[in-house]
């Protein structure tokens, strides 16, 4: 699931920092509700070494979140409930005490080898240098395709997006078919490929050239269709999507 595996030292120590929130929140709003595969994760950070400590972070008042503390718990007993005290307050005190756990850790525990953060979120990006820099500690960052920094993935020593089975062309593709939807809802009488192509990368700050393969991958799918017509005397490339069988291959279209 994790791409090309490598045999790592047994002796190296590692311990993860798991933004739950970040792999929860973005699997259930990018990947048709797909659940975090924790037994697939934690293999893969196992072929790396020996996890020491694998601590889970998240406000379990959350959605369904509450219901993933047994599921977390088949595999670590580190919990922390970051569930703001107040409650007539909405600050997210999560990032806030993921950094300071992974500080802390950093200053008491010089014989760990290897950091891990899983999260998307581009404020660990000065916590990843300074393990790195001022540590020399291996760093390496998981992350949900679609929902993690690049600054923050640039920075470890190495990266893996999270699921391996969905790829970045599915997510873009499932982006320009919500964008499709608006359009529609907006009462366009022509949508054309050209328009769809460039309002989803402006909106999602991608690239154009990743969109156009997007979009030929629903065209060869026939999720999409596409027709070449003459319109005010120019030719245009002119979309239309067929929903049902874009639901009926996994492409989730409402936020």
């Amino acid at each position: 699931m994790f791409g090309n595996r490598h045999r790592f030292s047994q002796e190296k120590r590692i311990v993860a920092f798991v933004d739950y929130e970040h792999w929860y929140i973005s699997m259930d709003t990018l990947y048709n509700k797909k659940k975090p595969d924790l037994a697939a994760w934690f293999a893969d950070l196992n072929n790396r070494g020996r996890v020491v400590d694998a601590i889970f972070f998240a406000d379990f008042s959350k959605g369904g979140l509450k219901n993933e503390i047994a599921r977390i718990r088949l595999f670590s007993n580190k919990i922390i409930d970051t569930v703001n005290p107040n409650p007539k307050s909405v600050k997210d005190f999560t990032d806030f005490i993921i950094l300071d756990n992974i500080y802390q850790r950093a200053m008491s525990s010089s014989d760990v080898d290897l950091f891990v953060i899983f999260s998307g979120d581009g404020h660990f990006s000065s916590a990843a240098a300074f393990l790195k820099n001022n540590l020399n500690k291996e760093v390496g960052i998981y992350g949900v395709g679609g929902a993690t920094s690049r600054q923050l993935r640039d920075t470890g020593d190495w990266y893996v997006e999270i699921p391996g089975g969905l790829t970045k062309t599915f997510l873009i593709a499932q982006l320009a078919l919500r964008r499709i939807k608006v359009m529609e809802k907006d009462r366009m009488k022509l949508i054309t490929e050209d328009a769809v192509l460039r309002a989803t990368a402006e909106e999602n700050k991608m690239e154009e050239a990743d969109v156009q393969k997007a979009l030929d991958s629903l065209a060869e799918k026939s999720v999409i269709r596409v027709d070449n017509l003459i319109v005010d005397g120019s030719p245009r490339r002119i979309v239309k999507a067929n929903w049902s069988l874009a639901a009926s291959e996994g492409y989730r279209i409402d936020k």
